[in-house]
């Protein structure tokens, strides 16, 4: 979730509008610093590169409080997205490296997380949780009779299950006290599942828009809030930024997703330093 520049490492997100850089921070307009530091603060401790005295504002410092809380006991994680539609069934999948991060992180934080996905990204999410550091602390924790506090489920695509997966995901709903959307896409225009190719992936989805449909709504009996982390535009919980990405992102009126996150954070494309979504992101 940054923007690299060989001199800092700027984070960012969508709780302000604005212009974002084409290449360098300098040559764009102001930026809301998330998080800044300077390569010369970078500091090694035991081998592991970490930030110095980070900044943290924004959304982003927002979110990390919400599930600071006391109160906010367990969280599910949503994480798997094909990158490539092309290929099916799929053999890559986007977010399961900071999604297992995220998880590890809020484990040690004794918080009960609860890993999502669907069927058609299970193959590649599945094994890369049960090959991440938070799995083995699991597997540590209940060698020791520790109490249960990770769990994975795999939902079905409504090409198998129809509509029949909204019992389970409300079930889902009411546990958790917060929902993380890592890069899943949200329903778009005449609520099919875009690809940013814009191909229909509808029939290989398991509906997860519900559950940030169900946490807008503004009589909900439960408060259950929700953070999206997304730069393509595509993504669930992009609501807040809607009309951004329908201006700026290619076909971006398909695309856009109507649920608003609580939280939105919304970072640059690391491999090509070039921003995806050029305004509101």
């Amino acid at each position: 979730m940054s923007y690299h520049h060989p001199q800092i490492f700027i984070f960012y997100d969508s709780s302000r509008v604005y212009q974002i850089p084409t290449l360098y921070p300098a040559e764009g307009e102001e930026l809301e610093r998330l998080c800044l530091v300077e390569r010369q603060t970078h500091a090694r401790l035991k081998n592991l590169r970490s930030l110095h005295t980070p900044e943290i504002q924004g959304d982003l410092g927002r979110a990390a409080a919400e599930l600071l809380k006391p109160q906010c006991k367990t969280i599910a994680i949503l994480v798997g997205s094909c990158t490539n539609t092309n290929m099916w069934p799929p053999t890559d999948t986007d977010g399961p490296g900071g999604a297992c991060a995220l998880a590890a992180a809020l484990w040690r934080l004794h918080k009960r997380v609860i890993i999502v996905t669907d069927e058609v990204n299970a193959p590649q999410v599945v094994p890369a949780v049960e090959a991440s550091l938070v799995w083995a602390l699991h597997r540590q924790a209940t060698e020791e009779c520790d109490k249960h506090r990770l769990d994975i489920r795999t939902f079905s695509v409504k090409a198998h299950a129809g509509d029949s997966n909204s019992r389970e995901m409300r079930a889902l709903f009411t546990e958790a006290d917060h929902i993380i959307n890592v890069g899943r896409p949200g329903r778009g225009k005449e609520g099919e599942y875009w690809s940013p190719s814009l191909t229909s992936t509808t029939l290989w989805q398991a509906d997860f828009s519900l559950l940030f449909e169900w946490a807008a709504e503004p009589n909900v009996a439960q408060k259950t809030t929700t953070t999206t982390i997304g730069c393509l535009g595509n993504e669930l919980g992009m609501g807040r930024i809607k009309e951004a990405v329908k201006e700026n992102v290619e076909d971006g009126e398909w695309l856009a997703n109507d649920a608003p996150a609580d939280y939105t954070i919304s970072p640059n494309a690391m491999d090509t330093m070039e921003p995806v979504v050029p305004r509101g992101a």
